[in-house]
């Protein structure tokens, strides 16, 4: 059995025992003050034993942080490392993988802010492992890095920052000129915003679930799952989309007020049935051998608490008007059936883009994730575009 498995029992286990030791307080307080004789040797037994399983368990899950691994790959000059590196005077995770340490690199950058792909990504794409160096970074507050930078001082310029260290590891480890990026949702803006900055340092970018400009984003999203609330008669989520407002959303309650209506668009892209099932799902990341148990508290607890100190930040994002001339050749592997992502503002930007070179593929089986609903044609278009682009 994998070990994260018997870990995450563990760590319910230890849930168990929590509520267990609760009840047994309650039946310590209820036999005290009858001085009933049995019930109080009971409790004393009882309380004995969950200690000890107690302590057992706060073992499991210290321990399982020391046990974490990424899968390892064979060959002589193979790769598979889960490593902590310094980025800006901060700890932050990388897992690097390939069957050829001398192959062109590609950065994955997972969505959010405060997502981590490390473990799903990894499965679907592994087959990108035989002919690249592919590497997942566990950006600050998200994951194994979620307390690399005090939440209050993560930034869209401090991802910029840290993206950008990142990158000269690479390139400095790897001994490459350039290094690819494919980024993914909030991933797909901060690889177009590192394409702009650092133009220098790329070869190519690969964007999908591509975000283009996230207060109309937003605004369309609800507007459209207000809509499909409508004609389906639904009248509880017409209430509850009416109850929290149209965006933009600010304070500690941005990710419930978002996931009212994307959790409905992503329920509608299932209903209609025009996208193929995911290679990989969300228990490959809460499961990845990459994350101890406090590491999978800190998968899903990052998310939420990351994404409302930095999602409002991004309002202001709009590529359209700021991002329309670039240095980097740029490629847009888009989902036909993305409603999280609206594809008219990709095709918009597309459109008013300049760069060395462009190109728009549809991927007419997905919605915001063909990285993983049609993974296999997504590997050979990586390729074809990496092979495209070697002499960058």
């Amino acid at each position: 059995m994998n070990v994260s498995i018997i870990l995450l029992c563990l760590f319910v286990l230890a849930g168990i025992v929590a509520v267990a030791t609760i009840l047994l307080l309650i039946i310590a307080g209820v036999a005290a003050l009858f001085h009933h004789p049995f019930a109080l040797s009971f409790v004393g037994n009882t309380a004995k034993l969950l200690g000890v399983a107690f302590g057992v368990m706060l073992i499991a899950v210290i321990s399982s942080q020391f046990m974490t691994y990424t899968p390892h790959i064979d060959g002589d000059n193979a790769i598979s490392e889960l490593r902590e590196i310094t980025v800006n005077d901060s700890k932050q995770w990388l897992t690097l993988r390939g069957k050829n340490k001398d192959a062109p690199v590609i950065l994955f950058l997972s969505g959010g802010p405060g997502g981590s792909q490390m473990g799903n990504a990894r499965v679907a794409l592994s087959e990108l492992e035989d002919n690249f160096v592919m590497v997942q970074w566990d950006q600050p507050g998200s994951g194994k890095s979620r307390w690399a930078v005090p939440r209050q001082q993560i930034t869209l310029d401090r991802y910029l920052q840290d993206g950008h260290a990142v990158t000269q590891y690479l390139k400095q480890k790897f001994g490459k000129k350039k290094i690819y990026v494919i980024g993914e949702s909030w991933g797909s803006a901060l690889g177009v915003l590192l394409m702009q900055r650092h133009p220098e340092d790329y070869a190519a970018f690969i964007g999908s679930g591509q975000m283009v400009d996230f207060a109309q984003t937003e605004v369309d999203d609800y507007k459209l799952a207000l809509k499909i609330a409508k004609e389906r008669g639904d009248t509880a989520k017409v209430k509850q989309l009416e109850r929290r407002g149209s965006p933009p959303y600010y304070g500690d309650s941005v990710i419930f007020d978002m996931l009212a209506y994307l959790q409905y668009l992503d329920n509608e892209m299932a209903r209609r049935g025009n996208i193929n099932p995911s290679k990989s799902n969300i228990y490959a990341s809460v499961l990845a051998p990459e994350y101890g148990l406090i590491d999978k508290y800190n998968w899903a607890a990052g998310l939420f608490r990351t994404l409302d100190q930095v999602f409002p930040q991004l309002y202001n994002i709009n590529f359209r008007k700021s991002a329309t001339k670039l240095e980097v050749p740029m490629y847009f592997l888009l989902g036909r059936h993305d409603l999280n992502a609206p594809t008219y503002l990709a095709e918009e930007y597309y459109q008013l883009l300049n760069a060395p070179k462009k190109e728009l593929v549809w991927f007419e089986h997905s919605g915001h994730a063909p990285w993983n609903t049609e993974a296999d044609r997504y590997v050979k278009e990586v390729k074809r575009i990496v092979d495209d682009n070697r002499n960058q």
